[in-house]
């Protein structure tokens, strides 16, 4: 699990189980060990473990320690209780390991253990498991738009995506043009983003498997309506689209109409297609159709489009730091 996932469960364990007021039930320790999981691979010496905790939603301070020669750790005098969560991670070559979330007991000791990959900077065919794109209206001029994609790196090796002179970046996500307040949610950080295209590439490590990559943005309704392409730049095996029901009225080619479904607690219409090749267009139009003709006609938006990173929110951009 990323180590944004991580924060932001540790926070959802901590507002169900904090108790305003309660104290901690003494102390234990989270003992730790680290394991090679490519075969043949040795750990690099010198690796730092970080314990970030939370007390409620509050943030404690930082705890460090040196891994040993064996991969074994220990943090000693961690407060207990339930109102008490932790999350143990480090950096290993570019790549961002992270627990579980963990809770402690007095005076017991609680194991964890973190698998570490050899890197390779050498794109081992990554793909997308999934790509979703959901499109809410905000206000008569404004889309909200969260992307989901999974991205799966095959083998038993971290991936390190690195610009190859003369070569697209190997992992890019494309926006609509005239998108702004690109805003990172889970996955990667603002300085993990390269802005171009329009578009984004990053560079944040990935783990072997699935790794789970949220950003939001939104768009300008001109007139009422918007459209663009959407191209996966990976092969991806199921594109989704949702689309808010409402007054949203919606054109799309190249995918299947799926009908009604929800996402979350939202009511949206689906369009889908398995087994996408990558580069593959698909077109979206948009009308809201909540105001009168004449109206859209005339609306026009003054957003500045290319805001990007602009307005990230602190919370996001704390959720993200890695």
């Amino acid at each position: 699990m990323r180590r944004a996932l991580g924060l932001v469960a540790a926070l959802v364990v901590l507002s169900v189980v904090g108790v305003s007021g309660v104290q901690a039930e003494g102390s234990g320790e989270i003992v730790g060990r680290l394991r090679p999981a490519t075969p043949g691979a040795a750990l690099p010496s010198g690796l730092v473990v970080q314990l970030d905790g939370f007390r409620q939603t509050d943030r404690l301070p930082t705890s460090e320690v040196t891994v040993g020669a064996d991969g074994l750790f220990v943090f000693s005098d961690v407060a207990a209780g339930g109102e008490f969560a932790y999350l143990v991670s480090l950096e290993v070559e570019g790549v961002r390991y992270s627990s579980d979330v963990l809770q402690v007991q007095a005076g017991e000791g609680t194991a964890v253990e973190i698998e570490v990959f050899a890197v390779t900077e050498t794109d081992p065919g990554i793909s997308f498991r999934s790509l979703t794109r959901l499109l809410r209206r905000q206000t008569a001029d404004t889309l909200s738009v969260v992307e989901v994609a999974e991205v799966h790196v095959p083998g038993n090796r971290a991936y390190l995506p690195v610009q190859q002179p003369g070569s697209p970046p190997p992992l890019r996500f494309g926006v609509p043009d005239g998108a702004f307040n690109l805003q990172p949610v889970a996955g990667f950080g603002p300085g993990d983003a390269v802005i171009g295209g329009p578009g984004f590439a990053v560079f944040a490590g990935l783990q072997p498997g699935v790794t789970t990559m949220v950003y939001g943005y939104q768009l300008a309704l001109d007139g009422g309506t918007v459209a663009f392409d959407w191209v996966p730049a990976l092969n991806t095996d199921v594109a989704i689209l949702l689309v808010e029901t409402g007054p949203l009225t919606t054109t799309v080619t190249g995918l299947e109409a799926r009908g009604d479904d929800a996402f979350g607690g939202t009511r949206v219409l689906r369009w889908q297609k398995n087994g996408v090749a990558a580069r593959q267009s698909f077109g979206v139009r948009i009308a809201d159709t909540s105001l009168p003709g004449i109206v859209r006609t005339l609306r026009a938006t003054t957003a500045d489009r290319w805001a990007i990173f602009a307005a990230v929110p602190a919370v996001v951009a704390r959720s993200v730091r890695t």
